[in-house]
């Protein structure tokens, strides 16, 4: 059984503040952004530019789950 702290599937909505969910915008503007440039890459070298989108995919999901994984401080 699962350690109450611990909640690897989120199986319990946690409510962000405004403050996360600003931040949580502001890193998907930024990734969107980079994310195009890779594709414009891909002239030069496909397989490194896919590369690059997924390591992209991967670091805006880490940086979701941590914004998102605290519950706002009262």
């Amino acid at each position: 059984m699962l350690s109450e702290k611990l909640d690897p599937f989120r199986a319990r909505y946690i409510p962000q503040d405004g403050t996360q969910q600003s931040l949580v915008k502001n890193i998907q503007d930024a990734s969107e952004e980079l994310y195009e440039l890779f594709l414009d890459a891909e002239k030069y070298d496909a397989r490194s530019a896919h590369i690059a989108r997924t390591k992209l995919e991967e670091a805006f999901m880490w940086a979701v789950k941590g914004i998102t994984s605290v519950r706002p401080k009262a």
